[in-house]
């Protein structure tokens, strides 16, 4: 292993080389930066296959690697991104090391030929790591983290300047491969495998002469750069605080609250990168606000997003959209407590007033979703406000022109509306959505429309979805939609649960009066799918089967008995272990579908399968083979009873020996005693 033992030499001259050129374009500083990165990785991948291995090499390269992300000049942050952000996988992979963290339970678990021939290897490899660490080396590397890469970049703040919207998309896309975003995992493996979970409210409190500055600044200088940095720490490691310090009490109801609240008040053109963190930040901390904090905090958002002027951007509004979000999901109590009809009316149309200064499609997602989760926090507050709401709604449906990510976030929030409202009992909000919402399904449904988009009309099928659940009563508009069910699953298997569910909510809703004008439809619907399908599809098909049985028994045999072939096929094909048959759960539904035409029809039935090769006898032996899948559920047990006993009344018993018929006679008793005791 000299070559490991050398690595860090030889990285160490390439960086002395490119540093002393300067000629980050020549052809050889790139040749050799890539030298430099494949060095990085290969000591990465060595490291996380062989841990214990390399521990002779560990102290010399973690140093190595320490002060590479020390000393390399932001300046050059971009010509050594990846080499930057192998160094801070390498030093993550060593801190989170499973073989360095377990130490015994990991050797233990090791085959003979893979434990180390030394049994105080792995206490070396112990003391290599804890002398690296030593002298508050986990706060002092946490610290540079922070200073060093978490602070925007010149450039970023000109691009901010230049264009805020485009600034925060980019960036957010960008994110994942970025030296930032791997110093903030590098943190929080310090963090929370070096024990000092409370750094980031430490770091709070040493730099609190610097916020003071910062918010008094008009400018994004060095010290709003570095606050933001210090917050940004904040936020993402908030999780690891202890809540019960009183330090962190203190920095929220002095510094974060009245400090925003000051900064949204200000006439000064105070910095937007300052603000833009502190509301991010408060979305971060919902789960260990007050009452009063938690009242504070909304007021804050709404006068974000209210505030539609110059001195507001795009990469505030936007932060505080998402913050809004995360901050509902994070409440330990209903949204609703806070979200009066008053404050919703300002939150949710500050969010289409900022929807409609947005000049990209994600940002104007992005307000959708934030109002999807407004809405379903808000809870029936959100009724006084249907009517105007639906109508924004269909306003920007119309404009989108017909931009499939548009519009289907419009029916995401209209799906969120119906949750808000479901079982009203107010018959004019009833009405309102009846009226609105069925020609949005109906036109996102439609697959003869000129644009169509599979993602749009799997929206469409959702919204109906939740219609039928919110909206449990049957109407006119309603069953002649039911129409357009059909050609929907035509279209393929992907659509068959969603279709199936919605079929059931109208048997359920409309009964015989869908089945005696759709009857066909149901028949042709479930014809194609009846077998090998997924089982949890499988299953909604029996649910929609068993119902028709249930609502309409003479109806619903004539829709049942044109698909026994294909139900009794796929259930001799596998209790004759055909290859490719279905499982034997999907079996069980068939078969129950069938035992209950049996019930209504036991002629009828008996005739279908002797047509298809399978006497009754054969049935109930088939009934009697499968029992002990359906004998936990009294109901199931009831019907697989009730259809042996009705086919064995049609079996021609003078052509059945005493010998064939006791034992199909014990176990009918046996099935139907066993079906007694779980009553």
């Amino acid at each position: 292993m000299k070559f490991m033992e050398n690595l860090p030499i030889y990285m160490e001259e390439i960086l002395n080389f490119i540093s002393k050129n300067q000629m980050y374009q020549s052809d050889a500083c790139i040749l050799f930066n890539d030298q430099l990165k494949a060095c990085a990785q290969t000591a990465l991948d060595v490291q996380e296959q062989y841990p214990l291995t390399f521990g002779p090499y560990l102290k010399k390269l973690m140093t190595f690697f320490d002060q590479c992300c020390t000393k390399i000049d932001k300046s050059q942050f971009q010509f050594f991104n990846k080499f930057l952000i192998k160094s801070m996988n390498f030093l993550r992979s060593v801190i989170e090391c499973e073989a360095y963290c377990s130490g015994d339970v990991y050797i233990d678990r090791l085959s003979d030929r893979d434990k180390p021939e030394s049994p105080d290897m792995f206490n070396k490899i112990r003391d290599s790591i804890e002398e690296f660490w030593a002298n508050g080396k986990a706060e002092t590397l946490s610290e540079h983290i922070v200073s060093h890469f978490f602070p925007l970049s010149p450039k970023e703040v000109s691009s901010w300047a230049e264009d805020p919207e485009t600034y925060v998309l980019e960036c957010d896309e960008m994110e994942a491969d970025s030296v930032r975003s791997e110093a903030q995992k590098l943190l929080g493996s310090v963090i929370e495998c070096r024990k000092i979970p409370n750094f980031a409210l430490d770091l709070v409190g040493k730099t609190v002469e610097m916020q003071w500055k910062a918010f008094a600044s008009i400018s994004p200088d060095f010290n709003v750069l570095l606050v933001d940095s210090v917050y940004l720490c904040f936020g993402i490691n908030v999780f690891s605080l202890n809540t019960s310090n009183s330090k962190m009490s203190e920095f929220l109801k002095e510094i974060l609250f009245p400090e925003t609240e000051k900064l949204l008040g200000s006439k000064d053109n105070s910095p937007p990168v300052l603000l833009r963190r502190c509301v991010w930040l408060i979305g971060c901390s919902a789960s260990y606000l007050d009452k009063e904090l938690t009242k504070r905090s909304i007021s804050i958002f709404s006068a974000v997003i209210n505030k539609i002027d110059k001195d507001c951007d795009a990469a505030v509004h936007l932060a505080a959209l998402a913050s809004l979000s995360s901050f509902l999901e994070l409440l330990e109590v209903e949204g609703n407590d806070f979200l009066s009809p008053e404050v919703l009316s300002a939150l949710t149309f500050g969010i289409f007033s900022t929807f409609q200064n947005f000049k990209e499609m994600e940002s104007r997602q992005r307000a959708l979703v934030c109002l999807s989760s407004v809405i379903e926090s808000a809870g029936h507050n959100v009724v006084p406000l249907m009517e105007d709401l639906i109508n924004a709604l269909l306003s920007v449906w119309g404009a989108a022109e017909r931009q499939t990510p548009l519009v289907t976030s419009c029916i995401d929030v209209l799906i969120s509306l119906l949750k808000s409202v479901e079982s009203s009992e107010d018959l004019k909000v009833r009405r309102l959505l009846e009226q609105r919402i069925l020609p949005v399904i109906a036109d996102s449904t439609n697959l003869s429309r000129e644009s169509l988009d599979p993602n749009l009309t799997d929206a469409g099928l959702s919204l109906w979805l939740r219609y039928l659940y919110a909206l449990p009563e049957y109407s006119e508009p309603l069953h002649r939609l039911g129409s357009q069910l059909l050609p929907l699953l035509r279209c393929g298997e992907d659509r068959v649960l969603k279709i199936m569910l919605i079929l059931e909510a109208y048997l359920v809703l409309g009964k015989v009066t869908f089945l005696s004008d759709h009857g066909m439809v149901v028949l042709n619907c479930v014809r194609d799918f009846a077998t090998h399908v997924k089982p949890s599809c499988a299953r909604a098909i029996t649910r929609v089967l068993s119902l028709i049985q249930v609502l309409a028994p003479v109806e619903g045999n004539e829709i049942i008995i044109p698909l026994l072939p294909s139900l009794v096929k796929s259930t001799v094909d596998h209790m004759n272990n055909v290859p490719g048959s279905e499982i034997r759960r999907v079996v069980v539904q068939h078969v129950y579908v069938v035992s209950r035409a049996v019930i209504t029809a036991p002629e009828k039935v008996s005739l279908e399968l002797e047509k298809l090769g399978v006497s009754g006898y054969d049935f109930v032996m088939i009934l009697v083979a499968l029992f002990d899948n359906v004998s936990h559920n009294f109901l199931l047990g009831k019907v697989w009873c009730w259809a042996a006993f009705a086919l064995f009344q049609q079996l021609p018993l003078e052509q059945l020996s005493f010998d064939e018929m006791k034992p199909a006679v014990d176990d009918i008793f046996l099935m139907a005693e066993c079906v007694s005791r779980k009553r």
